[in-house]
């Protein structure tokens, strides 16, 4: 049964994947003004008038220990209710921020080309399962929290026509002026790294404070070139057990932060010799800013050592060939590093104008640049390439640091975390006295649940509490369909499941488990259209009450526009009206997953699936019946029924074991709930000193 029900959650995300998808094409009725790049002194602007805007600030660590309510004589300080607000509304946001540590700008370095059907199917995963994505976000929230340096981000604002060259070139897509989808962006960066990064989330395997970590690696002389900007601690681990690391930190603290092995280097001394050092010096010397040095810089090149041949090794700078597979194929650039261990096979022949092509054979063939190499013999790239034809070659990346400091330009890694601050920091200014209230709510529920446990002398069982909560997660243990992802369908999160079943425990010892037989038969042929997995497939319009840009809501608003839609609607006769509804779901819904398929919802269940008011509400109606107004915390909506199917009494038949024990497990948790609510929930009393979340202006 659990399999079944898991299975209609997966139709619906797939539904909402497909209805989102569809989003991604422009509508032709509404046609909207192509996105453009801002200028740089715009951008600057919008920054300098950004940082100074007023606006709810993060409480200090202070402020969070202040004491802002009182649950059954229990003080609740306001880190408490943060905690809380964040583990209910923040956890989506933790996988989008670890996405962003990773992408930087780490793809784009990246020679690793994926196919339009990987692209295609990261996209179709993204969206079924975050089930809508929201990339809006404005400069102010984007720098409120910001570490990076100014120069660091004009750098990245400037560098961005170069990622979309990048990413259209590598999906063969057009060459377009108009910028791309960030949402493209995202799965396209997300889809060169796969494989390349490891992502954590299990709170088991995290240091204390930290909600997710993310590791990557990245090559060292990019590593060091951020760290010319400055703003960097440099320091070496002393654990004689484990090697001699080197930890790059920002400044604040903070994240990204790069490990770095302490292997020995090569540094030229004052008298001119060349001496071994620790990396450290390095690191600390690219990291520390020296005063009277304006121009600093990182040169890459290739250190060549023909296996045989030659005494000496060769050093060149690492540039792109061009490269051509075949009469039909466009030429695309490639590290030198490869051609060299290309011509290195076999023999090759070049033609006057730089070009190598294999002895036996007319393609591929590498043209290389002309470059000159000064204190090389010989002295132009092209001569070295012909040197090294039909000889096998070690060929290792290096760099130079200011000319004094000569590195292997190995990967290092670079680990990012986000801990309850980062979260905090970014989440706040969305919250509003809604998400605090629930927050507190909920904490304040659990607390007296505690409480009265704790009076009542009775002692939760927590192996069989853990023993469940192993067994829900082994059930959905599918990759997208998870239990987190099922539960979120259900509009709630494994956070608030996880305390249920906690506090179930301890009811359970006090009203027990065992069930009348009659009393069960008769709770199945109340709710024969849950339990029967009886579906109706609808379509809704949906006026919201919150407006987008000020984040209030406005009932009253909402309600006279959807009255407006409703006149229209029934002022045509009944027959006409499920055609009509489609045009006026178009036209004004506020639900941009489905206005657009003229408001369907696709078929979904009695409970679980959708707001419980609203599927109530679509499940009294019959083919081609719309409702009145229905109030749900979106908004309000008008709903067609477009077709009902019955429950199936046979496949779901009671004496059947799977629904006989469904049925137990759902009838045993009302009993819970209405325990909860008649000795613990009615009788709570919260005592509020202070409020936190202001509404938004």
């Amino acid at each position: 049964m659990e399999i079944q029900y898991m299975q209609r959650i997966a139709i619906v995300f797939i539904l909402l994947a497909a209805a989102a998808s569809a989003q991604i094409q422009p509508m032709p009725a509404k046609k909207s003004e192509p996105l453009k790049y801002l200028p740089l002194d715009e951008v600057r602007r919008q920054v300098a008038e950004a940082r100074g805007l007023p606006g709810p600030e993060v409480p200090t660590p202070e402020e969070r220990t202040k004491v802002v309510a009182e649950v059954g004589g229990e003080s609740v300080t306001l880190d408490q209710v943060l905690s809380e607000v964040l583990s209910r509304f923040g956890g989506p946001l933790i996988p989008g921020l670890l996405n962003q540590s990773v992408m930087s700008m780490e793809a784009t370095k990246r020679k690793i080309r994926i196919s339009e059907e990987e692209f295609l199917e990261a996209v179709r995963t993204f969206l079924a399962q975050k089930k809508t994505v929201d990339t809006k976000q404005s400069l102010r929230e984007v720098l409120k929290n910001a570490t990076l340096s100014w120069n660091t981000f004009e750098k990245m604002v400037s560098t961005r026509a170069k990622i979309e060259k990048t990413a259209r070139a590598d999906l063969n897509m057009p060459k377009s002026n108009v910028p791309l989808n960030p949402f493209v962006l995202q799965i396209w960066a997300g889809q060169k790294l796969r494989g390349l990064y490891t992502m954590e989330m299990n709170p088991v395997n995290l240091p204390e404070g930290i909600l997710g970590m993310v590791r990557t690696s990245r090559q060292a002389s990019d590593t060091v070139e951020t760290l010319l900007d400055g703003g960097f601690a440099v320091s070496v681990s002393k654990d004689p057990k484990a090697p001699s690391e080197i930890t790059a930190t920002p400044a604040g603290g903070g994240w990204p932060r790069y490990v770095i092995p302490n292997i020995p280097i090569r540094k030229m001394s004052v008298d001119g010799n060349i001496i071994e050092v620790p990396a450290v010096e390095a690191i600390r010397a690219a990291a520390e800013k020296t005063p009277g040095i304006d121009s600093r810089k990182v040169e890459r090149y290739l250190r060549i050592t023909p296996v045989e041949g030659v005494d000496t090794a060769l050093e060149v700078p690492r540039v792109q060939v061009s490269k051509q597979a075949d009469e039909k194929s466009s030429k695309t650039m490639v590290p030198l590093a490869e051609v060299i261990a290309a011509l290195g096979k076999k023999g090759y022949t070049f033609r006057d104008d730089g070009t190598a092509r294999p002895k036996d054979a007319e393609w591929p063939a590498y043209t290389i640049p002309v470059v000159w190499i000064s204190s090389t013999i010989p002295n132009s790239l092209l001569g070295v390439v012909k040197s090294l034809a039909g000889r096998p070659s070690n060929v290792e990346a290096r760099f130079r640091l200011d000319r004094k400091f000569d590195l292997p330009d190995a990967p290092v890694t670079m680990v990012s975390k986000v801990d309850r601050e980062v979260a905090l920091g970014l989440c706040f200014g969305k919250l509003n006295s809604v998400h605090y209230e629930e927050g507190l709510e909920s904490l304040s529920r659990f607390m007296s649940a505690k409480q009265v446990f704790k009076a009542m002398g009775i002692q939760v069982d927590e192996k069989a509490v853990q023993a469940v909560i192993n067994a829900e997660n082994e059930k959905f243990n599918h990759p997208l369909f998870n239990r987190k992802m099922i539960l979120q369908a259900k509009g709630t999160s494994v956070f608030d499941e996880d305390r249920l079943i906690w506090v179930g425990n301890g009811v359970d010892q006090v009203i027990g488990t065992e069930v009348d037989e009659k009393v069960l038969r008769k709770y199945y042929q109340e709710n024969i259209l849950h339990f029967g997995q009886a579906m109706v497939d609808a379509s809704h319009i949906l006026i919201e009450a919150k407006n987008p840009k000020t984040g209030k809501a406005d009932w009253e608003k909402a309600r006279r526009r959807i009255d407006e839609i409703a006149t229209m609607l029934f002022s045509r006769p009944p027959r006409a009206r499920p055609a009509y509804f489609t045009g006026l779901a178009r036209q004004f819904s506020e639900d941009n997953l489905t206005a657009g398929k003229g408001g369907n919802l696709g078929p979904f269940t009695l409970r679980g699936q959708l707001a419980q008011g609203f599927a109530d509400a679509a499940f009294a109606l019959r083919p081609g019946e719309v409702s009145a107004p229905v109030k749900t915390v979106h908004g309000y909506h008008l709903i067609l029924c477009n077709k009902v199917t019955p429950p199936d009494l046979k496949k779901f038949a009671f004496e059947k074991k799977e629904t006989r024990e469904r049925v137990k497990k759902e009838w045993q948790q009302e009993r819970r709930g209405r325990w909860l609510k008649e000795n613990i929930h009615d009788k709570m009393k919260v005592k509020k000193f202070s409020t936190l979340f202001p509404e938004p202006k």
